[in-house]
């Protein structure tokens, strides 16, 4: 079999130091209360692979090559089953740099879209091809109340639209970077990758009418961006915790999925290649367990689309024949590990 599951015994480090547990690698394993289970897939194919998505036991990721001009454009996207094989499917995106591209579900659909770019692209499994679908909105997140959208154009701004359902205006927060969202005892908890904001009544943002989110769609967002004042944007916003750098991502720092444990909210965090379970109190982050060390996670531009759905992120190692993806799922974290044979085996 391709898919394994390593010994316990002899792949878990686990000890304790000042009530912070440890933890390393193995099948799995109960810490201060936290399930964390690993498993590998050993894959053939050595294109590098950054996977995005994990949907009905299959892991998804988005290749690039390079065109004329040298840059690095979209490809084909990656299907990795539980044994190992691998299915590519071609996709023709305009426009789709690396680290611009998403990969997320929407209405049962698994859909490709590129940035800013109001075309997104359904991706058919079975005829295996890319068939391109109507504007499929930025979505953050949905509950009975409210349609979350989001948008980011980096320099130029971001901005979170929370449209009321009933009324259909829309209010709007800004000044930080596309969050995923964890509703959490009545209020909205907002994860970006270096920051966390809570909205505790939307209807305290910024009331902006119907219809906003659209104008910003497409390249002439940006203008839209430019050109208008964001002063009030922030009313209504709660800060928990704000790293050094709001206005972009960074590669020693980032957040990654978020979950309820024990009636409290726990954040996944990548800080200087450590990757560990915290929590925040008085606007600092408190690690509860490390789950590993020499490991390389990042937010990249454009993943944040239906995150509460997905709670996933990629990480890299040292090695580059190994690396995986972190999920959080049912309370649990999972360590989804890929294994690149050596080409000679």
């Amino acid at each position: 079999m391709k898919k394994y599951l390593f010994l316990i015994f002899a792949l878990i480090f686990i000890s304790c130091n000042n009530d912070k547990a440890i933890f390393i690698w193995g099948n799995s394993v109960k810490t201060n209360g936290y399930t964390i289970i690993t498993d590998t897939i050993v894959i053939t194919d050595h294109e590098a692979i950054r996977p995005l998505l994990h949907y009905n036991d299959k892991y998804y990721y988005s290749s690039f090559a390079k065109d004329s001009l040298g840059y690095y454009r979209f490809s084909h996207v990656g299907i990795i089953d539980p044994d190992g094989n691998i299915r590519k499917i071609k996709c023709s995106i305009d426009g789709a740099e690396f680290g611009r591209d998403d990969i997320f579900i929407h209405n049962d659909s698994v859909i490709i879209k590129s940035y800013y770019d109001p075309e997104a692209f359904f991706l058919d499994e079975k005829n295996e091809k890319s068939v391109s679908v109507k504007t499929v909105d930025d979505v953050v997140f949905e509950d009975d109340e409210y349609y979350v959208t989001s948008l980011d154009y980096g320099e130029w701004g971001s901005a979170t639209w929370f449209k009321d359902k009933k009324t259909g205006v829309e209010y709007e927060a800004a000044g930080f970077l596309t969050p995923e969202i964890l509703k959490f005892k009545g209020s909205y908890y907002l994860i970006s990758p270096n920051e966390v904001n809570v909205i505790d009544d939307p209807k305290k943002l910024e009331n902006i009418g119907k219809g906003n989110y659209k104008r910003f769609l497409g390249k002439n967002g940006i203008r839209v961006f430019y050109e208008r004042s964001v002063r009030g944007y922030d009313k209504g916003i709660r800060n928990l915790y704000r790293g050094d750098i709001t206005y972009e991502r960074t590669d020693d720092f980032c957040f990654g999925p978020t979950f309820i444990h024990n009636g409290s909210i726990r954040f996944i965090v990548n800080d200087n290649n450590k990757e560990y379970i915290a929590k925040i109190e008085n606007g600092k982050i408190i690690p509860v367990a490390t789950i590993a060390d020499s490991i390389y996670s990042t937010r990249y531009d454009n993943n944040y689309r239906n995150l509460y759905l997905n709670k996933t992120i990629a990480f890299a190692m040292k090695n580059k024949k190994l690396f995986g993806q972190l999920e959080v799922k049912d309370g649990k974290i999972y360590m989804h590990y890929f294994k690149v044979k050596p080409e000679n085996n």
